[in-house]
């Protein structure tokens, strides 16, 4: 009876155990043990629209992991929603995902390009184009652009400061710190100007005490170059003014 009681207990044992067991695993076809997949995420509610203003909120909140389903979310459902390029490459930036950051700001370039084709007079669009040129390192296309939304729209306090922000990179501090201080002029708070202002203003110094020591030095290069010229010319008359030696010796005297 003992036997028969301890033979069932393990058997209960070992059916529980198995049952633990299958709870996170599944075996295949061929007997092999593979754990179950993790659900995939739910997908977001709504439009597009909906969607990409569920994904701005995400990224202020710095949920940015959640920010990049939603923005591929929808770019999956319209693939022309040009400003859902711009906000992942942005959550790929934050999440420190460099290559697919640049992939993202490279097909943002794409889809603007033919925005602003297609919307000549649209400000905010050159404005994108210029944000994304100047994520993916071309500073020069990212200030032609952005001079053009800045034309196209007066006061407009984001691209004056991503313009001076592309200065500064192009080494062109002068202009910088005159756009940069228009955008504290409309918006005396704006911090990220205030912080550029002071690197710009840092770089304009630099350039101009380097062209000062240039100057400098390119005057007493002069200077030394006159000074020789003189020592030469002084040289040069001396030799022509010096007598030449006497040869007026007396013949011998001839024999009485």
């Amino acid at each position: 009876m003992k036997k028969t009681f301890l033979s069932l207990l393990v058997l209960c044992i070992a059916f529980a155990l198995n049952g633990c067991g299958n709870k996170n695993a599944s075996t295949n076809a061929n007997g092999n043990v593979n754990a179950k997949a993790k659900p995939s995420p739910t997908p977001f509610e709504g439009d597009a629209q909906a969607v990409f203003n569920k994904g701005v909120e995400l990224q202020r909140n710095d949920e940015e992991e959640a920010a990049v389903r939603a923005f591929e979310q929808v770019i999956k459902m319209d693939a022309n929603f040009t400003e859902a390029y711009v906000r992942l490459g942005m959550s790929y930036t934050a999440l420190g995902e460099d290559e697919k950051a640049d992939e993202a700001y490279k097909k943002a370039i794409t889809a603007y390009k033919k925005f602003v084709d297609e919307n000549p007079k649209d400000a905010k669009g050159y404005y994108y184009l210029g944000w994304s040129y100047n994520k993916s390192g071309k500073p020069e296309e990212a200030e032609r652009v952005l001079v053009k939304a800045n034309t196209l729209q007066e006061d407009y306090v984001d691209a004056l400061y991503e313009l001076g922000v592309v200065r500064i990179k192009l080494a062109k501090y002068a202009e910088a710190v005159s756009v940069l201080k228009k955008v504290l002029e409309l918006d005396p708070n704006d911090s990220r100007a205030g912080d550029a202002l002071e690197e710009a203003e840092a770089g304009k110094k630099r350039v101009t005490e380097i062209q000062k020591d240039r100057d400098r030095d390119k005057n007493k290069n002069a200077n030394a170059n006159s000074n020789t010229n003189i020592n030469t010319n002084n040289s040069g008359n001396n030799s022509n003014n010096s007598k030449p030696s006497s040869t007026n010796s007396k013949p011998a005297s001839t024999p009485k």
